[in-house]
């Protein structure tokens, strides 16, 4: 006998204990709308992701675009030997070269002539500094060509 309610109460214990695991696990679990809502969160979530990396790539390509007009606009003016020597139109051309092309149309009239001008009064000057501050450049772009050459 003692056997015997010793089995029933361990075959009890052991229905009690499963079935509270199975009660508990479904109170405790998902329900189906709260899977659904979940899953469009992590759409929303990944949707919102991808945005950003697009928005990323473009803005790290603006930078770098950026970053090259600048390095374009600190070595300054390439001027041709014919472009040094032939005075006509030079103030345009220097503006140009460095980079304001676009802007010509808002400076009021006769700006230009008065850049020329003044560029025809000191041209040996202006000629003398653009020639050396192009040298160190050349020069540069020499050294820098051989190092990457190996």
């Amino acid at each position: 006998m003692d056997l015997l309610t010793s089995a029933v109460i361990l075959v009890a214990c052991i229905s009690v204990g499963l079935c509270g695991i199975i009660i508990s696990g479904r109170r405790v679990g998902a329900s189906k709308h709260t899977r659904a809502y979940v899953k469009d969160i992590q759409q929303d979530l990944n949707y919102v992701k991808e945005q950003k990396n697009a928005e990323i790539k473009e803005l790290r390509h603006e930078s770098l675009r950026l970053k090259g007009i600048i390095n374009k606009q600190k070595q300054g003016p390439a001027l041709t030997e014919k472009e040094l020597t032939d005075g006509s139109g030079i103030g345009e051309v220097l503006i140009k070269k460095f980079g304001l092309g676009k802007y010509i149309k808002y400076l009021p009239k006769g700006t230009i002539e008065q850049v020329e001008k003044g560029i025809m009064e000191n041209k040996d000057e202006i000629i003398n500094a653009i020639r050396q501050n192009n040298k160190p450049a050349q020069s540069q772009a020499g050294q820098n060509q051989d190092s990457t050459s190996l």
